[in-house]
């Protein structure tokens, strides 16, 4: 979280006397977040950038070509079974993709943040691949006092071989800037959200905080609420915390995420989804990650429950 470090760095040295050669790591990174004039210190720093990347792609997928569950679907006394050659597949993936990051500086301390990527996975195992396309758009804007106001646009787009999901989405975020101690530092947000998915549209409200301790570590909790939608399986609740470390000096992450979706029916039986997610992150090298984690849902149809091993080696791009 660049403020918050930011933010940090600033309460933590200010009317404090410390070495030039954090003064000037200072100086830069107040300068990339458009406020040109630093510290005053003559160096260089371009606020405005942008880079081409590619990044390289390795993991497992639980279902690689978005087919249906290897099970009947039961409601009530009726058994239907489906087609097994629209069944899921799983597989380890690998590829690539590439696109490009930057940051459009426009006025003190107002910025645009912005990416775009596409992507193709392939099946080690079958003749399926994966084709992604992602990108996001973000106006960062100090207002004063570090308060904060963030517009974000999103877009994804994923293709498989049995299954296409498209989402859009738009942020609108209220962020402050406190401490509760001379070690700790929080960024408290609100963020209103307007979902676009293939088949519905939901609007939705997130409460956040982040908070740096005197140890380095940072956590995270976020509550999400959610809109009914009729019909559709879509998140009315979600509870998401992360906790983010050294071990070692690598960087590592804990992170845990709950959800239910609710208002679904099919053929006269309400669906009712919970969802559970916990996964372990490390960085063993600067730019090789793995990631792993478990993700358990239960559904009031039993053809929806699920339980899946989730697994990557995930790569920082390389900038061209």
């Amino acid at each position: 979280n660049e403020r918050l470090t930011n933010y940090c760095l600033n309460v933590r040295t200010n009317g404090a006397l410390i070495p030039q050669n954090l003064v000037s790591i200072i100086d830069y990174r107040i300068k990339r977040e458009g406020f040109s004039e630093g510290l005053g210190l003559n160096q260089e720093v371009k606020g405005t950038f942008f880079s081409p990347i590619f990044y390289p792609l390795a993991e497992y997928d639980s279902n690689v070509n978005g087919g249906n569950p290897k099970k009947p679907l039961t409601l009530g006394s009726i058994t239907l079974r489906g087609d097994p050659l629209l069944q899921s597949k799983e597989s380890i993936t690998y590829g690539g993709g590439i696109g490009g990051v930057g940051r459009f500086v426009y006025d003190s301390g107002r910025y645009i943040d912005y990416f775009l990527t596409t992507s193709r996975a392939e099946s080690l195992d079958y003749e399926d691949n994966i084709d992604t396309i992602a990108a996001r758009a973000c106006s960062k804007n100090h207002l004063k006092s570090w308060w904060y106001l963030d517009f974000c646009l999103l877009g994804y787009q994923e293709e498989k071989t049995l299954s296409e999901s498209e989402i859009r989405q738009l942020d609108l975020s209220i962020l402050k800037l406190i401490s509760s101690s001379q070690y700790r530092h929080h960024e408290i947000s609100v963020t209103p959200k307007y979902l676009i998915s293939e088949n519905y549209e939901q609007e939705q409200i997130e409460l956040a905080l982040e908070t740096l301790h005197q140890s380095g570590a940072i956590t995270e909790f976020s509550v999400l609420i959610g809109n009914n939608v009729d019909g559709e399986v879509a998140t009315d609740a979600q509870f998401s915390f992360s906790l983010s470390k050294k071990i070692s000096q690598h960087p590592a992450q804990l992170k845990f995420v709950q959800k239910k979706s609710t208002d679904a029916e099919l053929l006269g039986f309400d669906r009712i989804d919970r969802s559970r997610y916990i996964g372990f992150s490390i960085k063993i090298t600067p730019r090789i990650e793995i990631e792993l984690g478990y993700s358990v849902t239960e559904s009031t149809i039993n053809y929806f429950d699920s339980n899946e091993f989730i697994g990557a080696i995930n790569f920082s791009p390389f900038t061209l």
